[in-house]
């Protein structure tokens, strides 16, 4: 009994629960005081000693939290259609879609970020479906006007003109891909039965801005029969296109012609 008295007493005395004026106080018994405040003193030891602790575990969690990373916010992945309007600068337009990818190919291998664009899928462009190239998708005009004459000395009919606003209803840019197997129409400059002669001239053409290519005549239907690896200025897939550069190349040279290749029997 005298152990719950004086426990209750040092909690009393410890946390100040209770208020005890002096004459309550000496109405406890002078040892049954002494004991309590005996405890009173050990507890509030004790308790300080835990706030210490405590207030430790608490700089503790509140360090590690400052230097862990924030949690990043899981988002749904934003899917780029290419449906913002753009200024381009269109060097060809054809209604043969695997044409019109191989001329963008071309455009690549000379530094363009040529695309192809199907014109329904554009307010402002033809509303009869073509495949149209261009060399790039611009924001503005001014850095379409920049493009321009690069492109014209390849293209010399290249020209710029505004999309207007994406009215399709799925993916519009198509990604280049190369001409594999697709008959063509050349800009042929040299024909040779020595392979590396070839490959030395279209490497030429391309030191010249030109797509150089070097074919195996004996794997199209329209070439020479006989084994010649013969050079072209880019491929197209039609005679209005390759003729559009044709001039240009007879400039450099002059017995430069246009000729189809036929299809492909390699």
């Amino acid at each position: 009994m005298k152990k719950l008295i004086c426990g209750t007493l040092a909690a009393v005395l410890c946390v100040g629960l209770l208020p005890l004026s002096p004459h309550a106080l000496a109405a406890v018994p002078r040892g049954v005081q002494d004991t309590a405040a005996q405890v009173a003193q050990e507890s509030l030891a004790c308790f300080r000693r835990a706030g210490g602790l405590l207030e430790a575990v608490i700089r503790t969690a509140q360090s590690a939290s400052a230097e862990e990373p924030a949690q990043e916010t899981e988002t749904t992945p934003q899917t780029d259609w290419g449906i913002q309007p753009f200024y381009g600068v269109w060097v060809t337009g054809t209604t043969d879609y695997t044409g019109a990818r191989a001329i963008a190919y071309n455009l690549t291998r000379q530094g363009y970020d040529a695309r192809v664009y199907l014109t329904t899928d554009w307010e402002n462009l033809n509303p009869r479906p073509w495949y149209v190239v261009t060399t790039g998708a611009y924001a503005t005009e001014a850095e379409a006007k920049a493009a321009l004459p690069g492109v014209r000395a390849i293209y010399a009919d290249a020209y710029i003109k505004y999309s207007g606003a994406y009215i399709g209803d799925g993916p519009t840019v198509q990604e280049p891909e190369p001409p594999v197997q697709a008959p063509f129409y050349g800009v042929w400059v040299a024909g040779t039965q020595d392979e590396a002669e070839a490959q030395r001239q279209a490497e030429e053409l391309k030191s010249r801005g030109y797509d150089g290519q070097v074919f195996v005549t004996t794997e199209w239907s329209n070439l020479n029969r006989q084994k010649w690896y013969v050079v072209t200025a880019g491929v197209y897939p039609t005679e209005a296109t390759a003729r559009t550069i044709l001039s240009t190349v007879q400039t450099i040279y002059p017995d430069a012609y246009v000729k189809y290749s036929g299809t492909w029997q390699g």
